[in-house]
This record gives structure tokens, C-alpha cells and sequence, in this order.
């Protein structure tokens, strides 16, 4: 469950991308950090994604990996490289804005 946060979290850098991403994405924000250890802390709750839950998570992955395609890179315009960095992990995006 921490992880379709997570999922989420790093799906809001193409927000403005895609139609209607926070109703889309809502679902997924119940599942915060905090959220998922109280939840742990409840020993009679088993802890797991509502269907609704997955169903988002579903429906953003695809969006991002179908239809998400802005455009072929232009060798004529510039790169730009974005990095991101935690205890966790790294990441790396490579961008390129066209006019």
C-alpha cells in the first residue's frame, strides 16, 4: 500500500498532463505512510488496497505508459536531465521541452 503512494506521488510530476489526474489519483492518497502504520498498529486489520484503490492505480499506470507519449525527442533542442535523491533511493528523468 506505501508503495501505490509512492506510485502516486511520483505520477503528480506529469499532472498536467493528464485529464482529471486528482480524481483520478484520489483513491490512492488514503493511502499515505501514516495511514498504512496506524492502520499495521490495528492487529485485527488485515491492511490491503480497496478495489476502487487498485483500480486507480491501474488506470494511472497506464495513462503513463500508453498514453503519456508528448513527443519524440529533437536532437536540435536541448536536454534536460532532473534528479532526485532520498535515504531510499535515487531517480532520474530525462526531459526535453519543445516549443
Amino acid at each position: 500500500a506505501e508503495e501505490a503512494f509512492r506510485f502516486v506521488k511520483a505520477a503528480e510530476y506529469y499532472r498536467k498532463f493528464i485529464p482529471k489526474f486528482s480524481t483520478i489519483a484520489a483513491p490512492l492518497h488514503k493511502y499515505s505512510p501514516a495511514t498504512v502504520q496506524q492502520q499495521k498498529n490495528n492487529k485485527k486489520l488485515k491492511f490491503e488496497l480497496s478495489a476502487e484503490a487498485r483500480t486507480a492505480f491501474h488506470q494511472l499506470k497506464k495513462i503513463l505508459t500508453t498514453d503519456l507519449i508528448l513527443d519524440l525527442p529533437d536532437d536540435t533542442l536541448t536536454f534536460k536531465l532532473q534528479t532526485d535523491a532520498s535515504v531510499d533511493g535515487i531517480g532520474a528523468v530525462l526531459l526535453q521541452m519543445t516549443p
